[in-house]
């Protein structure tokens, strides 16, 4: 019940954010591509602590305003929700094989006004993971050994990521982007999920 309501409040923020520039743009008449939605694909990794877990497919998707206007018309809000699918290579001592999710709110800075426009990001959200992580080294208190044990849990993390948005056609761009997640923060699990994906966002 509780990732829910973490769920609902990071997701709303870009939402409440941009009423002022959906009803401005209603009373306009026009569009001017200050919304977006996109969705990703690409190759993340996820880490407790320096101990590599595993890597993987890592797939995506949200969207985003830039609802103000004037000196501070570069900033843009943004709600996004990123699954990877990973595991560590099989042989090794330590071995898992699971996923890590993220969702979260976040504030972008935009440079440039031309068809490749870069920006640099960070925000706050949750991040759960649930994964088999087998070592044949771990044991029960006086008992024999645990080759596996399920692993799940649910922290809150923060991310700093940077980017481009590449115009293609009118309305229609590419993401590339990187961005680190980490639950460093606070008791529990040490996460840190690194990601690389590319998306396509459509501007309207």
């Amino acid at each position: 019940m509780a990732k829910k309501w973490y769920l609902a409040l990071v997701l709303a923020m870009p939402v409440v954010f941009s009423l002022p520039a959906l009803a401005a743009g209603a009373e306009g008449g026009q569009r001017d591509d200050r919304t977006e939605v996109f969705g990703s694909f690409g190759y993340g990794r996820l880490l407790h602590g320096s101990h590599s877990l595993g890597s993987g497919m890592d797939l995506g998707g949200g969207f985003g305003i830039r609802p103000f206007r004037g000196k501070w018309d570069r900033l843009g809000l943004e709600g996004s929700f990123q699954q990877l699918r990973f595991d560590s290579a099989r042989g090794t001592v330590n071995s898992s094989d699971g996923t890590a999710s993220t969702v979260s709110g976040n504030l972008l800075l935009h440079f440039g006004r031309s068809r490749v426009r870069f920006f640099v990001t960070g925000g706050v959200g949750v991040l759960w993971a649930d994964y088999l992580s087998s070592n044949p080294y771990a044991r029960s208190p006086n008992g024999p050994p645990i080759p596996a044990e399920q692993i799940r849990g649910t922290q809150f993390a923060f991310n700093l990521g940077a980017g481009v948005k590449w115009r293609l056609v009118r309305g229609l761009a590419l993401r590339p982007e990187f961005r680190m997640f980490d639950t460093t923060p606070g008791a529990g699990y040490n996460w840190t999920a690194v990601r690389f994906w590319c998306g396509l966002a459509y501007h309207f």
